[in-house]
């Protein structure tokens, strides 16, 4: 199979992932849903990622998966609850913010 500009076509075959099918979620970064909360994503096996509460995070279980075709489920409950685009980069990594919101418990004491 030809590319349309006359170059050959690459015998790999596409799966998409979650850096393709939508915009790169960055791994250990803090990101906010609709639902006003925080929330960690944590890159897993398959290209998915995994969202965990900011709140409890490092603990288990994840809150959402976030599929390799952009849907946020629910880790107990298949349904769709949002798409990977309403995800909100905060622009923090999991353990800078970590260490900030322990050092404001720490002063607020």
């Amino acid at each position: 199979m030809r590319h349309p500009h006359g170059a050959a076509a690459s015998p790999k075959k596409f799966y998409p992932t979650v850096l393709t099918a939508m915009r790169q979620l960055r791994n250990y970064g803090v990101y906010r849903l609709p639902d006003g909360l925080g929330y960690v994503a944590v890159r897993g096996g398959s290209g998915k990622y995994y969202l965990f509460s900011f709140d409890e995070w490092p603990k288990l279980p994840p809150v959402f998966e976030v599929t390799t075709d952009g849907q946020v489920l629910r880790w107990f409950n298949s349904g769709p609850e949002w798409l990977a685009d309403q995800l909100e980069d905060t622009g923090e990594s999991a353990t800078r913010a970590a260490t900030r919101a322990a050092a404001k418990r720490t002063d607020a004491a």
